[in-house]
Order: C-alpha cells, then structure tokens, then sequence
C-alpha cells in the first residue's frame, strides 16, 4: 500500500493528534460487530467503574452548554481517531509500524484524523437532534441557528490544524447548515446511516490508493457505522438529555 504523502507543515500535532495516539489503538482492539455487544459494553462499564474507584473522580454528565459542546467534541475525536486507526493498522498489516513512522505518511494521516473529527461532530449533533425530536427545543429556524451554533463551539475547543490555519472550518460549518436543514425537514434517521458521511470523509482522505478506496468503502462503512451505534448509548449516559434539551431550547429562544 502506498501513501497519499499529502504535506502539511511539521508543526508538532496538538489536542486532537494526542487524544488519537491515545485512544486510537484502544478502539482498534475492538472490530465490527463485536463493537457494538454485549460483552464489550460489559467490559467498558467495568474498565469506567475501576477507572473511577482509582482515580476518585466519577464521570460527569453533560448538562448545560458548554458540557454538551465539549461531550461534541470528546466524542468526535473518539470516534474518528479510533475509526481511522483501526482500519489503518487493519490494512497496512505487517508494514504498519514502518509507516506510521513515515513522515508523508504521517501528514496524509493527520488530515485525515481532522477531517474525519468535523464531520463526526456533524454526525453526532445530527444523532442528538434525533434523540431529541419529541422533546421541545423551539422553533425550527431558532434551533437550526442553535445546533450550528453548537457546532461551532465543539469546533472551537480544538486548535485549528495546520493544514486548516487560513481557512478555518467556513466550509464545514456551511456543509453542517445544508445537512442540517434536511435533517430537520425529515424523519429522525438511523445512527448507523448519519455515520456514513463520517465513514466516506476519512476514506477521502486516508493514505491510501484510489482503488483501495473503493473496495475497502463497505467495509469502512460498517465498521463505523458500529462505533457510532455503540457510541449513541455511551452518549445516552453522559448526557442528561432533559437539562440539554433546556439548554439548546433556551439558546435558541435567544437566537436572532
């Protein structure tokens, strides 16, 4: 397999970049349906209980603005870093070691854990909506300008990436519009179908040739399409749908 070598500049990769080295392999150990059972939610709810009987720190529920803003964010680079991983490490085999060192390599990686990271939390704002439907959050046009505005601040807690420095995220943001616009004006959809665009954005840009592109696609596809199904019942419990339902209902009663 060879790389897209895409540039970017060496700066040394910050937030997003550390949350990948550290989760990504964690979630690579864990492969398609296996995801999303029983046994593996059994496995994480202990690992988070003895997590929090060492450290003395329990988890907290998102419940206000800024909590789901950053839960938004976590959840992104969790999923997108943790997909993108996994199927790297699944498809370079043997050689994986060796490239991951490689410089080009590396570059045409970080873009990908970016991009992959915007449209995740695209994909997960879009699943909350869902969730929440029945629940009054305002007006349509209101809470349209609330869950972009959303969107934004999960965005934000980031560090621009290098590659993304003069740009910043306009483009995403405007996509994030368009795609929540349908989303509002059509039945709540399935997670495993919202994760798609996430799926198809880090095939985009992932490190590989064109024609693996193409065949590995439906493989990719499922795949994430389990994380994102796993991930909406992790999201059910750190979030405290009610208090955040207040919230964005309130922030778009304020909206202009």
């Amino acid at each position: 397999m060879s790389g897209a070598m895409t540039r970017t500049s060496r700066e040394s990769v910050r937030g997003l970049g550390q949350e990948g080295a550290q989760e990504g392999p964690q979630e690579g150990a864990k492969e398609g349906a296996k995801e999303g059972g029983p046994l593996a939610r059994f496995i994480e709810a202990a690992r988070r209980r003895v997590a929090e009987t060492l450290t003395g720190v329990e988890r907290t529920r998102a419940t206000d603005w800024d909590g789901l803003a950053e839960a938004i964010r976590s959840g992104a680079a969790y999923l997108a870093q943790g997909s993108v991983y996994s199927y790297l490490r699944a498809r370079t085999g043997m050689a994986g070691p060796r490239l991951f060192q490689d410089e080009g390599f590396a570059f045409a990686l970080d873009i990908c854990k970016w991009e992959g990271f915007a449209c995740a939390a695209q994909d997960l704002i879009l699943i909350l909506e869902g969730d929440l439907r029945a629940m009054d959050l305002g007006p349509r046009d209101r809470l349209e300008e609330s869950l972009v505005a959303l969107y934004e601040a999960a965005l934000a807690r980031e560090p621009a990436p290098a590659h993304r420095a003069k740009q910043g995220w306009s483009d995403v943001i405007a996509e994030f519009r368009l795609r929540l616009a349908d989303a509002l004006a059509a039945p709540p959809r399935k997670a495993e179908d919202i994760s798609a665009a996430t799926a198809r954005r880090l095939m985009q840009h992932a490190p590989v040739e064109e024609a693996i592109r193409v065949s590995d696609i439906g493989m990719v596809l499922n795949n994430v399409g389990f994380r994102f199904v796993d991930y909406k019942r992790r999201m059910r419990e750190d979030i405290d749908y009610p208090a955040i339902a207040a919230a964005i209902a309130a922030r778009a009663s304020d909206a202009p």
